[in-house]
């Protein structure tokens, strides 16, 4: 068994998880080797693809992949702005059909993006607004993949924020974008931080590292607890 894919039996067992990262790359190589580990494991993955990231790394790495053929349990959908609120609640009722239920992954890759779609939207919202609209489509979608028992992943790009107070430190803070719709809607937090090469400069594989924090709600909110680390391997090709 692959570190990514004893990543992902735990992954399973929390329903939903949210995966942050400063550095865009770093994220989307994690989502798609998350996303090749539950292919291996026989899992129907639905790849919601915001940001186009994916697709363009999946366009670059397919001659490189040597199990393709598991790539025909993988549907990605890109957004159209025209038509992107129709396509994602189309897409949130279909999960209801025998092909998405079978042990399915459903990532939704970004909520940064995801939230620029909706103010895009005609303008018709502002950030607010795109923001409280989020909460309720992520909660609609969490409802049915949790009947369904599948697995929920919603990846997160962690944005520079200047000091709250003249009083506190005047360094900028990395935070995540809609902090509590992502705490309130994950079991964990996976915080992808930094890449690697291994010692051997011959080496066909990098070194991602990964911080998994469990989200736990108290009198006082959701804070963290139980943090693991994982160091995970990832081919040499993915970075070309």
């Amino acid at each position: 068994m692959t570190k990514f894919e004893e990543l992902l039996r735990e992954i399973v067992s929390f329903g939903t998880l949210s995966i942050s990262s400063r550095e865009p790359i770093f994220k989307t190589i994690g989502l798609t080797c998350l996303a090749k580990a539950a292919l291996d494991s026989d899992m129907q993955v639905t790849y919601l693809d915001f940001d186009l990231q994916f697709s363009s790394l999946y366009s670059c790495i397919q001659d490189s992949l040597k199990q393709s053929n598991v790539f025909t349990r993988l549907d990605i959908i890109r957004p159209s702005s025209a038509k992107f609120e129709r396509e994602l609640i189309d897409f949130i009722a279909s999960l209801q059909s025998t092909k998405r239920s079978e042990r399915g992954l459903v990532i939704l890759d970004s909520l940064n993006s995801f939230e620029h779609l909706l103010v895009a939207v005609d303008g018709r919202y502002d950030w607010v607004a795109a923001n409280r609209l989020a909460f309720l489509y992520l909660t609609l979608l969490q409802m049915q993949t949790k009947s369904l028992g599948m697995t929920l992943i919603i990846s997160n790009l962690l944005r520079s924020r200047p000091p709250r107070s003249p009083t506190h430190d005047r360094q900028w803070s990395a935070e995540l974008v809609g902090g509590r719709l992502v705490t309130q809607k994950s079991k964990a937090i996976l915080y992808i931080e930094t890449s690697k090469n291994l010692a051997d400069n011959e080496s066909e594989h990098f070194l991602l590292k990964a911080v998994l924090k469990l989200t736990k709600e108290s009198d006082r909110g959701i804070g963290f607890e139980n943090t693991r680390s994982y160091l995970l391997e990832v081919p040499h090709y993915m970075f070309t």
